[in-house]
């Protein structure tokens, strides 16, 4: 974009950047429509905002029934949270601070109060090897990009689905991705078949 003072101050510029010889960035955030690849909406912001504080802008773009689906930065309590109160379901890659634990079929100490390390959790039911339902417990505190009136309004607890498969591919730099999602039937979405495939696309 044109080198102005007012875009400079607005956007701002990568830090490896000397006043005066870089250009203003800004952080876009965009939604596609994963079937038909139509881009819907696309936001543009000072470079350095994070992902979670623009993404519901883009809420009102999606309708009851419709899945959202994105990587690590969108996945969060609150976000599934106000995805569901819309009648939307969320599939997204687990975020890297989540540590995921797969109990060991039968074996009452592994399948304990907490299912993941990183977030407050309570594990409930295996539905295969690397697929089981846990129950999320909302935390005291809000996330920065919300108000706490905002927070109050979200349930205190949420039923979600974990998963883990395989990539296999070659070339692939990631060897294994783990998937949360609020589509909790496994037997109309299952792993492989169907929620792996459905993030391939993203």
């Amino acid at each position: 974009m044109p080198d102005t003072a007012e875009l400079q101050q607005h956007f701002g510029q990568p830090g490896s950047q000397l006043p005066g010889c870089g250009f203003p960035v800004a952080h876009l955030m965009v939604l596609f429509h994963a079937g038909t690849r139509l881009l819907r909406e696309i936001l543009a912001s000072p470079l350095r905002t994070h992902d979670m504080s623009q993404v519901p802008q883009l809420h009102p773009a999606l309708q009851p029934g419709d899945i959202g689906m994105g990587d690590r930065g969108f996945c969060s309590y609150a976000h599934l949270a106000l995805l569901k109160l819309k009648g939307v379901c969320g599939v997204f890659r687990i975020h890297q601070k989540i540590k995921v634990e797969f109990p060991t079929p039968g074996d009452p100490a592994s399948e304990g109060a907490t299912a993941c390390k990183g977030r407050l959790s309570r594990w409930l039911h295996r539905l295969g090897a690397m697929d089981q339902l846990v129950e999320w417990i909302k935390r005291k505190k809000a996330p920065k990009w919300m108000t706490a009136d905002e927070y109050a309004k979200l349930p205190g607890r949420l039923v979600v689905r974990q998963l883990r498969y395989l990539v296999g591919r070659p070339g692939f730099r990631t060897k294994e991705v783990t998937l949360v999602t609020t589509l909790l039937d496994a037997e109309l979405y299952p792993l492989l078949l169907a929620l792996a495939e459905l993030y391939r696309q993203r």
